[in-house]
């Protein structure tokens, strides 16, 4: 299976905790790599419903929208800095 295939899963959980949290589910899970803090991606194969029990074992952690890049995700409320043309 090439890599371009793959698909990514963000979860706002640290990749260790994720990990320990999916071992020995399979599902076409590849591998987890961190993004940032207590925040990670899955990487996998998963289809159909394979991809649907993925989804639901970790729906408590999962972001929204799913399989979207960071660079495409909005800047939640809270992490926005302040312009000039604010009122405090």
């Amino acid at each position: 299976m090439r890599a371009s295939e793959r698909q990514r899963l963000y979860v706002k959980l640290g990749a260790s905790k994720t990990r320990k949290r999916l071992k020995h589910f399979g599902h076409g899970v590849h591998k987890v790599e961190a993004v940032d803090r207590n925040r990670s991606v899955i990487i996998h194969t998963a289809t159909g419903e394979h991809l649907r029990e993925l989804e639901n074992f970790l729906v408590d952690v999962i972001e929204f929208p799913l399989h979207s890049p960071i660079s495409q995700r909005p800047i939640q409320s809270g992490a926005r800095s302040k312009g000039p043309g604010s009122t405090p």
